[in-house]
């Protein structure tokens, strides 16, 4: 018997191909992001002197992960499309090589083969180092096929070259930062229009999101958003209320159900939710399958992400997992950001979990009784 093979379009593929590609970078990000989270409370606290050589050391070394950002990103993409690594980490470093940094901030004229170079710097942005390796990638596999096996080990990597660096300097780099100037511009943008309702639409729709897979193109917004800012406002946070929402929602239907594999599975997959911020088995196990709990989700999602937003709630670090854990990315400076986004937390998930133990019922109960009005 054959299998079926999930159909997938062609936006989901993209999506899917983006998040490929990003996802080995993330216990670097998770890595930096954390110990970027240890010198703020140890400088809060007094325990850590900012003039220290530890604290110089650890505040350089952290900071290594997003100015070098294209290298990696350049690597994981050149593997995801098919191309050599090698290559891919060198079209990402020549962005940010520091000649190439220091003559854009002089200000002076490029230019390559007589094609005008675009003056910006990418030491923040993973667009044009993933573009350029995706383009890379057809262009290297051409040489290599049109090379004689004698020379092909010097030409497949110099021709490739040759015309992977003018057309990346000139053409895919601008092109890649443009697209993440511009999104990151337009989300920003749709957020100082609408304050706290784009968080809580986003907080309480998010659920909806996972299930067509389109919250699969948030994450490059998210990482390079945070690169460029510094911070992350709305989808960070969102994230973080919907899914803690999602596990409210398993354990309402674990405390009232009266059958014992239903009950384990929703503590289960609250557990998963809540902890490892992995929605899928408490949606698709238990909140979509009775409906009532993910109408719960929703709302609570709504309310939560309204008063997370309406606290200016903004995400300071990048985390892996969309649980509890990704709390600690909410601390700043500003102590009342964590408190905003621990009340929003707290609405959210209190509201969810009340209306689900209020509007559930168990299935196979409400079955038994229908049967016994019926005769």
């Amino acid at each position: 018997m054959e299998e079926k093979k999930e159909k997938r379009s062609g936006i989901q593929k993209f999506f899917d191909a983006i998040s490929e590609c990003i996802m080995p970078l993330m216990p670097i990000l998770i890595g930096i992001g954390f110990i970027r989270i240890l010198l703020l409370l140890g400088g809060m606290s007094g325990l850590l002197d900012e003039q220290s050589s530890t604290y110089i050391v650890l505040d350089f070394a952290s900071d290594t992960g997003f100015h070098f950002l294209p290298v990696f990103v350049g690597a994981s993409a050149a593997k995801r499309a098919g191309a050599n690594m090698g290559l891919g980490m060198l079209m990402g470093a020549v962005f940010i090589h520091p000649s190439f940094i220091g003559l854009v901030e002089e200000g002076a004229q490029l230019s390559i083969f007589g094609i005008p170079v675009y003056p910006t710097t990418y030491s923040t942005s993973i667009f044009p180092a993933l573009i350029t390796a995706w383009v890379m990638a057809p262009v290297e596999k051409f040489i290599a096929k049109k090379s004689p096996d004698a020379l092909r080990v010097v030409l497949e990597p110099f021709l490739t070259l040759m015309i992977m660096i003018p057309l990346a300097l000139c053409v895919l780099g601008p092109i890649g930062a443009f697209a993440g100037q511009y999104l990151a511009e337009g989300v920003m943008w749709l957020y100082d229009k609408t304050g706290f309702i784009s968080v809580s639409l986003l907080a309480g729709c998010y659920s909806l999101l996972v299930m067509t897979g389109v919250h699969m193109s948030l994450p490059p917004y998210r990482l390079h958003t945070l690169a460029s800012l510094g911070y992350e406002p709305i989808v960070c946070t969102a994230t973080v209320i919907s899914n803690l929402n999602q596990g409210a929602a398993a354990i309402g239907v674990a405390l009232k159900t009266k059958d014992t594999q239903v009950r384990a599975t929703a503590y289960s997959a609250a557990f998963s939710a809540i902890v490892a911020g992995i929605t899928e088995p408490a949606m698709y196990g238990v909140n979509v399958r009775f409906r009532k709990p993910l109408y719960a989700a929703i709302i609570g999602g709504l309310c939560g992400g309204a008063v997370a937003g309406f606290g200016k709630v903004a995400c300071y670090e990048v985390f892996g997992s969309a649980g509890i854990f990704a709390l600690p990315t909410f601390i700043s400076t500003n102590l009342s950001n964590l408190i905003w986004m621990l009340a929003g937390v707290l609405v959210g998930f209190g509201l969810t979990l009340a209306i689900t133990l209020i509007t559930y019922k168990d299935e196979n109960r409400s079955n038994r009784e229908e049967e016994k009005d019926g005769i």
